[in-house]
C-alpha cells in the first residue's frame, strides 16, 4: 500500500531479524535507507547486523551515519557500539575519540566511562584508565564490571597495594563473584601471598570446578611457593591442576609452559620436553618453549639433532 514508508521497511526488518531472516531484513533497511539517507535508527540496525556477521569495516560508516542523526535518548547506546566496533577493528584511538566527544555531552554516562577505561589499559595508559574506571564507578557503584577493571588497571599500572585493597573491597561486595575472586587470587599472588591467593582460587573453584583461570592461578601460586620455600606437596598440587587445565584445554600455551618447566624442577625431563613440544606445534612462534626444551634435551642427552 505504501512502498515508499521508510518507516515501514525498518519495523519490517525488525520482525524479520526477529524472526531470524537476516538477509531479509539486511535488504529491507537497506530499503528503508534509500528512502530516507537519515534515519538513524535503521543505520544502527544494519551496522549491527554488519556487525553479528563479522562484517565490522563494513559496519563503520553505518554507525557514523548513525551517530550523526542520531537523538540525545540513543547516542550513547550508539556510540557505545561504534566505539566496540572501533576497538575490534584496532582503531583503538578513534574509539576513544568517539566516547570522549559523546561523554563531553552525556558526562552520566556510565558504560561509556568503563568502555574509555577498557581502551586506555589497552593502550597501556594505565592512570587514564584508573580515571575513567574510578568515574564509573562513582556513577554507578553497584556495577560489578567496572569494580573488576578498576581494580586490574590498579595491578597492571604497577600498584599492587592499591588493587589489593580494590579486590578485597569487591570480594566484601559481591564475594561468591568467580571473576572478582581470581582477580583477588592474581593480585595476591604478584605480592607472594600465596595462601590467600590459593584460598581465592579454591572458592571459585568450589563454585566453578573448571575454571580455567582459576585452575591456572591456583597451580602458579603452589608451583611459586613451592619454587619459593620449598615442599613436594606443593609442585604435586601444582602439577595437578596444570594436567587439569591441560585436559580441558589443550590450546591453554601458559599452563604447558608452566607444567614443563614444573616438571624440570623434579627432573621429570622427559616429560617437559614432551609439553614444551606441544607449546611449539600450537604456537612456532612462543620463543620461551624452545630455549626450555634445549635445556631439558641436554639433560637427557639428545644430542641427535644438536644444530636444530
Amino acid at each position: 500500500l505504501e512502498p515508499y514508508n521508510p518507516e515501514a521497511w525498518r519495523l519490517l526488518a525488525s520482525a524479520q531479524a526477529d524472526a531470524g531472516q537476516a538477509d531479509a531484513a539486511e535488504s529491507s533497511l537497506a530499503k528503508c535507507l534509500e528512502l530516507d539517507p537519515t534515519d538513524s535508527a535503521a543505520a544502527f540496525a544494519l551496522a549491527t547486523l554488519m556487525r553479528l556477521q563479522g562484517k565490522l569495516a563494513e559496519a563503520v560508516p553505518l554507525y557514523q551515519r548513525a551517530l550523526q542523526h542520531c537523538t540525545h535518548a540513543t547516542a550513547c547506546l550508539i556510540a557505545a557500539n561504534f566505539s566496540e566496533v572501533l576497538a575490534d577493528l584496532g582503531q583503538k584511538n578513534d574509539a576513544i575519540n568517539i566516547l570522549t566527544e559523546v561523554l563531553g555531552l552525556f558526562p552520566d554516562f556510565a558504560e561509556g566511562w568503563n568502555n574509555l577505561g577498557t581502551l586506555y589499559l589497552g593502550l597501556g595508559r594505565f592512570e587514564d584508565a584508573v580515571k575513567a574506571y574510578r568515574k564509573c564507578r562513582t556513577l554507578a557503584p553497584d556495577n560489578i564490571i567496572a569494580a573488576n577493571n578498576l581494580a586490574a588497571a590498579w595491578l597492571k599500572s604497577g600498584h599492587p597495594d592499591k588493587a589489593l585493597a580494590q579486590y578485597q573491597q569487591n570480594a566484601e561486595a559481591w564475594p561468591d563473584n568467580p571473576d572478582i575472586l581470581t582477580g583477588l587470587g592474581n593480585v595476591q599472588v604478584s605480592v607472594e601471598n600465596f595462601e590467600e591467593a590459593i584460598t581465592a582460587y579454591s572458592r571459585v573453584l568450589e563454585l566453578e570446578p573448571e575454571n580455567i583461570d582459576a585452575l591456572h592461578g591456583r597451580a602458579v601460586a603452589n608451583h611459586r611457593r613451592a619454587s619459593t620455600f620449598g615442599g613436594a606437596d606443593y609442585y604435586r598440587a601444582a602439577l595437578n591442576d596444570y594436567l587439569r587445565v591441560a585436559t580441558l584445554d589443550p590450546t591453554h600455551l601458559p599452563a604447558q609452559q608452566n607444567m614443563g618447566l614444573l616438571l624440570q624442577l623434579l627432573d621429570q625431563h622427559e616429560k617437559a620436553i614432551a609439553a614444551f613440544r606441544r607449546v611449539i606445534q600450537e604456537d612456532p612462534r612462543y620463543l620461551a618453549a624452545y630455549s626450555s626444551m634445549a635445556h631439558s634435551m641436554q639433560h637427557c642427552c639428545q644430542w641427535e639433532n644438536l644444530d636444530a
